[in-house]
């Protein structure tokens, strides 16, 4: 059985396909054989975004604390 699903969750995606083609820009990325152990999560997201990413999440800067009342 064939079936195409669509979605950025990985971890579902890992759960039920054997391979996975990544789409950007309405144009095929590549096709990746999840059970090659050099398909990792970083490679998918690489080719998703078309860069590596450093952190998933920017560094914050912490708010100052709000002035104490007069």
């Amino acid at each position: 059985i064939t079936s195409i699903i669509i979605s950025h969750k990985l971890g579902e995606i890992a759960q039920v396909a054997d391979s996975v083609t990544v789409l950007r820009d309405g144009r095929t990325v590549e096709t990746l054989d999840l059970k090659d152990p050099e398909t990792t999560e970083e490679r998918i997201i690489r080719s998703m975004v078309g860069r590596s990413l450093d952190s998933r999440f920017p560094d914050r800067t912490p708010c100052a604390a709000p002035p104490a009342p007069a």
